[in-house]
């Protein structure tokens, strides 16, 4: 970990909690319309989730818009840390129980490392995250 992620996930961790960041593989069968899952990479972070405020919500679309009010999507720094998860569309976050999904991410790379990834996320499907069978 370079100063900076140290840096980052020391101040994240102050005012954040316990995440843990999966990336999901599955294959799709077309015939019997099930869905299953070949792989998962997990590892642990922390984060800490900030208001979606107006300016935030306005940079999206209606359908997020109407997730931010109902309180279904949130936003959170997730800090960069040792993982080697990639922080992207379809990453799944378990924090506090709750599974999200995430939605859209910018990282803080000032030297080309990421240090910290501004994330949205919504609820996910899953009540946890899968196991690779």
């Amino acid at each position: 970990m370079t100063p900076y992620q140290q840096d980052a996930y020391d101040m994240i961790s102050e005012g954040g909690s316990p995440v843990t960041l999966a990336r999901v593989s599955s294959t799709y069968s077309p015939g019997s319309g099930e869905t299953t899952v070949t792989t998962v990479t997990t590892e642990d972070t922390v984060a800490v989730s900030f208001p979606g405020t107006k300016n935030r919500r306005d940079v999206f679309d209606i359908e997020i818009q109407d997730a931010l009010r109902v309180g279904t999507m949130r936003y959170y720094l997730i800090a960069r840390g040792d993982t080697s998860v990639l922080v992207a569309p379809g990453t799944l976050m378990q924090v506090n129980g709750k599974v999200w999904e995430v939605k859209g991410t910018t990282p803080l790379s000032p030297d080309g490392t990421d240090i910290y990834y501004a994330t949205a996320v919504t609820e996910s499907s899953y009540a946890t995250i899968p196991v690779t069978p």
